[in-house]
């Protein structure tokens, strides 16, 4: 099999740890399995938002939706395969909409909190009950303006515990702004403390990460459809370890209006923290990168209009790639990353016009080493939502010699073990070629696939 030998440059980078720019790979998805949810209550069903996380510690991961005009938050439990069983729902106060997942009393169990009508509520996870079902205490409600959308998390003050950030949406000529909520240690807060963005400010979503790489986790509030503010976490008094607040820097102001979700993490491979932003009315992505310090310079690709923005690493090559949400069709969309944060449609499902898809997830449900993507669905007009899971299949790299489809140091450090004449009796898997010897050739075959 004929082969491309990559210049000498790339051979000594490579084996001095430097970065070589990744290849782009194929990606694929099976056809998706539907579940179908018929939430109890007196409103509309209207699933919202899904979470994943390994709810029961049985090494899987489970999945969680959020009703948006009932009380029910629907769990999901994995058999390990990526096959979900409902199991029953756990009951909150009414409007649930982002969920995330995170062991807030730091017992090992991952426990709950939503964005809900006035707060949060907060749900600790008590593990599995007698009857064998998981066990959740009753919510907390944590009072947090009128019409809170998004919740986050993050540890404002290095303490080691998860703090909890929440955006209101507030309502029309009415003041509105989002909340941080300091975790006690033990899964219980101090009051919320208010940043006041003003009259219709309208902050639909948050996003949380080092973006000016001082180790402390800052904050970045999407509001008022067009802007974007970031504010500088302070960290803890040294005597107290009380929080010293975040610090209002900078607005971006978006060229597009409609923007309904933001979130973060490195595109350019560059190590500081850029920002993505959905547009719901528009149909375009905002792109927001980071010069290292916090400061941001935007711009936008040409996208389908899209409810959601997820970062994930999709098809294995070592980059954060795009996937996008699309309320008005039904459909999610992956866009692969170059390496240098240039995005290309590389697959998009088939439109469903019949229902609203508000929102995507990213996890590897079936344990095969790539994330999968489960999507939530209202149906209209009709009493019932969904979640759709499509199962990753995007081909793995055989080049790969520990089987985690990504070719990288460590298999770099296992082709060097396996140097030198191949035992006949016992043949390497560094021997690319297939001539009995592990050399030079297959070195630089290993490099030619690397990372993707």
């Amino acid at each position: 099999m004929a082969r491309t030998q990559r210049p000498i440059w790339l051979l000594i980078a490579a084996t001095a740890g430097i970065a070589v720019p990744p290849a782009n790979g194929d990606v694929s998805f099976s056809d998706h399995d539907e579940y179908l949810i018929n939430t109890t209550g007196g409103a509309y069903t209207y699933t919202r938002c899904v979470a994943t996380g390994d709810l029961d510690l049985n090494g899987t991961e489970d999945v969680i939706v959020t009703d948006r005009y009932n009380e029910n938050i629907i769990l999901f439990l994995n058999d390990g395969t990526g096959q979900l069983t409902e199991t029953d729902s756990i009951y909150a106060t009414e409007q649930n909409r982002i969920v995330v997942v995170v062991d807030v009393n730091n017992d090992g169990f991952p426990d709950l909190a939503t964005a809900c009508k006035n707060g949060a509520n907060v749900f600790i996870n008590r593990g599995n009950g007698s009857d064998g079902w998981l066990n959740f205490a009753l919510p907390v409600l944590l009072h947090a303006g009128a019409n809170p959308h998004w919740i986050e998390h993050a540890d404002l003050n290095d303490d080691g515990y998860a703090d909890l950030l929440v955006a209101d949406f507030g309502e029309v000529d009415e003041a509105g702004g989002w909340y941080a909520y300091i975790n006690r240690g033990d899964g219980t807060f101090e009051d919320g403390l208010l940043f006041d963005w003003g009259i219709n400010a309208r902050c639909i979503s948050i996003a949380c990460n080092d973006l000016n790489q001082d180790g402390l986790d800052d904050i970045a509030v999407l509001g008022r459809y067009t802007e974007v503010a970031i504010y500088l976490n302070q960290g803890a008094d040294p005597a107290t370890g009380a929080w010293l607040g975040a610090l209002y820097a900078s607005t971006t102001h978006l060229t597009e209006s409609g923007a309904c979700s933001i979130r973060a993490g490195d595109f350019e491979q560059d190590g500081d923290i850029d920002l993505a932003i959905a547009h719901r009315t528009a149909p375009v992505t905002s792109l927001l990168t980071n010069d290292g310090n916090g400061s941001f310079t935007g711009h936008t690709i040409s996208t389908s209009q899209s409810e959601h923005a997820e970062l994930a690493d999709i098809d294995r090559d070592g980059d954060v790639d795009l996937l996008l949400a699309h309320k008005h069709n039904g459909r999610f969309t992956t866009l692969l990353n170059n390496g240098e944060g240039g995005f290309t449609t590389a697959y998009q499902s088939s439109p469903i016009y019949s229902i609203d898809t508000k929102y995507l997830a990213c996890s590897d449900l079936d344990q095969d080493q790539d994330l999968d993507v489960i999507l939530v669905d209202a149906y209209l007009e009709e009493d019932k939502g969904a979640i759709r899971v499509f199962f990753n299949e995007t081909p793995c790299n055989a080049m790969s010699l520990n089987d985690d489809c990504l070719v990288d140091v460590l298999d770099l450090l296992l082709l060097i073990e396996f140097w030198g004449h191949c035992d006949p009796n016992d043949p390497c898997d560094a021997d690319y070629d297939d001539d009995g010897e592990v050399e030079i050739h297959d070195l630089l075959s290993l490099i030619e696939s690397w990372s993707s």
